[in-house]
This record gives C-alpha cells, sequence and structure tokens, in this order.
C-alpha cells in the first residue's frame, strides 16, 4: 500500500504541484499566514461542536438521542480543538507541536466514529438487531486502532491511517442505505454529501504542504461537512 500511494499519489502531487520541504523538525512547512488561518478557521468549527452539544442537550430528543447527539458533538469540538491548538503552537514550542499533531490526526477517527454513533444507535433503536452492536464496536476499534498506529508513528503509518479513514467513511457511505428508512431519502442525501465533502476535503490535505492555502481550503471543507451532517443528524436521525 505504501508502494501504490508513493508511486501513484505523493509523487504524482509532487510533480505537478511541487513540495514544500518539512522544517528541521520534521513538521509541515507553513507559512505563519497559514497557520494564523489554519487556527483561525478551526476556532470557528469548535462552534459547530458546541452548538451541536447544546442542541442535543436542550432539544426533547429521547435519552439515547441526547447521548448519541452529545457524542457527535463532543468528537466535533475534539476535532476542531485539536487542530486549532496544533496549528496554533508556534516553533518556539515545537515538542508541544508535535504531541499535537499526534491528537490532530487522532481526532479525525474519533469524528468518523462519533459521525456514526447517533446513525447506528438509531438504527438499533429501530431494528432491534442486535448485530448492529457487532458494526457499531467494529467502528470503534478501527478509530482505537487507528490512533495508536498514529501515537506510533505518523510517518510510518502515513498510508495505513488514510486508507483506514476513507474506509471508515465508505463503510457509513455503504450502509447508508440501511438508515433510509429511519432519516428518509434527503437525510441520506445530506449524509453522503457530507460524506464527500469530506473526500475531496481531502484532495486538498493532500496538497497542504505542497501549495500554499490548500490546507485552509482544507480545514473549511471540513466544517462544510460537518455542518451538513450536522442538518442530517439533527435534522433527520435523533427523536
Amino acid at each position: 500500500m505504501d508502494d501504490f500511494l508513493n508511486k501513484y499519489i505523493f509523487i504524482y502531487t509532487d510533480k505537478y504541484f511541487g513540495r514544500a520541504k518539512e522544517n528541521k523538525y520534521g513538521l509541515p512547512k507553513y507559512t505563519n499566514s497559514e497557520e494564523r488561518l489554519n487556527t483561525i478557521s478551526h476556532i470557528i468549527g469548535i462552534f459547530i461542536g458546541i452548538g451541536a452539544v447544546i442542541t442535543s442537550l436542550v432539544t426533547p430528543y429521547s435519552n439515547l438521542g441526547k447521548l448519541s447527539g452529545v457524542i457527535f458533538g463532543i468528537s466535533l469540538i475534539l476535532l476542531y480543538g485539536v487542530s486549532a491548538t496544533y496549528h496554533g503552537i508556534p516553533m518556539t514550542f515545537v515538542n508541544w507541536k508535535k504531541r499535537f499533531r499526534i491528537l490532530d490526526h487522532s481526532s479525525i477517527f474519533i469524528l468518523i466514529a462519533g459521525t456514526g454513533t447517533p446513525l447506528i444507535l438509531r438504527q438499533i433503536a429501530k431494528t432491534a438487531d442486535e448485530s448492529e452492536w457487532i458494526f457499531y464496536s467494529l467502528i470503534w476499534i478501527l478509530a482505537v486502532v487507528g490512533v495508536l498506529l498514529l501515537s506510533i508513528s505518523i510517518k510510518r503509518f502515513k498510508s495505513i491511517t488514510t486508507v483506514m479513514y476513507v474506509v471508515m467513511g465508505v463503510v457509513l457511505a455503504i450502509r447508508s442505505s440501511s438508515f433510509l428508512h429511519i432519516m428518509g431519502s434527503t437525510g441520506v442525501a445530506l449524509l453522503l454529501s457530507g460524506g464527500l465533502v469530506y473526500l475531496v476535503g481531502l484532495l486538498f490535505y493532500g496538497l497542504g504542504t505542497r501549495k500554499e492555502g490548500m490546507h485552509a481550503i482544507f480545514h473549511i471543507l471540513c466544517m462544510v461537512g460537518s455542518i451538513l451532517h450536522c442538518i442530517c443528524i439533527f435534522g433527520f436521525v435523533l427523536v
């Protein structure tokens, strides 16, 4: 897998977009203005998560609905909070910046699992199908494995964890047809649209250290994807 990505993805983007070398600390080399924009954009993103938590608590959902909504909201706060902190830490605190880079990448796994939580728990409540617990457990197991791999080495497991992000998202997308009866065609369309926006964002993420400004576009697309999923979950899933 590493050979495939290096040969057909990373080298391709290097050839056509150029590569900004890593700095001497082995971190992506962004300009100061880029890092300010990266930080500010995801500070704004934190409020998406806060809004999700508040909506879960103040809306008369069932206890299960409130719980799953809060889990989703916390996963959003974690992702955007960690990301904003990572990009906001100056290079003078390089060790902390490296630690938060690991947390930054790890929080993506938590968000994917957190996004799936309201969908799967609603499915369980609707169908009483205990096999759904296996699927739900598998999603969180993959998230934990991804976090563990990143904590060992971001560089060594870059290709594997990138594929894991995509696979987890695609699995939820494939299962969206089974969610049709709980959120309707509009809800499914919002779920898939949000996932597609995240996927497009991943392409810009791949260009982030090679072309100035691309990482900020990735950040913005992440927030668009999150908003679409919030509309899906709070408008069509939770009861």
